[in-house]
């Protein structure tokens, strides 16, 4: 987990993910968009132990920062980035005319 978070901050894939994430937050006393993902991620890679990681966190605050997120924004925002994730490694297609 350590190594693939840190390969995730090296190569900026972190910061843009977080930028790009549609979550909106007006409270001051709320949680930082990048703790609430930074929590999902390291449950979802943790997730032998049940999601230990968000019950540890607190599981009301991620579920707040979702409840009023758009759909349709969370999954444009999602594919955006594992279109991006995968492109790469996609066979390229040759047009023959």
């Amino acid at each position: 987990v350590t190594f693939f978070i840190e390969f995730l901050k090296t190569s900026g894939l972190w910061e843009k993910w977080v930028e790009d994430c549609p979550l909106k937050y007006t409270s001051r006393n709320s949680s930082r968009k990048e703790e609430i993902l930074a929590t999902v991620l390291l449950s979802v890679l943790a997730g032998q132990k049940r999601y230990a990681d968000i019950t540890a966190r607190s599981e009301d605050s991620v579920w707040r920062a979702f409840t009023h997120a758009s759909e349709e924004e969370l999954t444009a925002w999602m594919d955006k980035h594992l279109d991006a994730s995968f492109a790469p490694r996609r066979p390229r297609t040759s047009s023959t005319s």
